[in-house]
């Protein structure tokens, strides 16, 4: 009984008119591919914003850590560092910074150490950000 319906359906000019599947497999091919390409086109600059918001996060963290660690030397020597050198290990043998972290937009640990009469500032070598 049921191969008698899909025998009569399968005759039917209604149902599949002459070429309908060979046009019909293209077109669902074609807007297939269609909607990949543009649920591609949103998602890769959507993706750009995502790294570079990871980076600019790292870059905060980085610098808070430079700052916690400066406090922390002042607290105990009363003066201010000279050097990154002098954070990660002073003269007494304190560490006060576990590494010199890695600049997120260049991946080098370029970072400049600038120190004014009594203010100390942290910079990044990376051409992007001397702006």
């Amino acid at each position: 009984m049921f191969q008698e319906l899909q025998d009569r359906l399968k005759s039917s000019q209604y149902f599949y008119p002459p070429g309908w599947r060979k046009g019909a497999l293209l077109f669902l091919l074609i807007i297939g591919i269609l909607l990949l390409a543009i649920s591609a086109s949103v998602a890769v600059p959507h993706t750009k914003r995502l790294v570079q918001f990871g980076k600019e996060n790292r870059y905060r963290f980085c610098l808070s850590e430079f700052q916690t660690a400066v406090r922390k030397f002042i607290s105990q020597n009363k003066r201010l560092p000279i050097s990154f050198e002098e954070l990660l290990l002073d003269q007494k043998g304190n560490r006060y910074l576990r590494q010199v972290y890695k600049n997120p937009f260049s991946g080098k640990a370029d970072w400049q150490f600038l120190q004014e009469s009594n203010r100390i500032e942290f910079r990044s070598g990376h051409q992007l950000l001397k702006e």
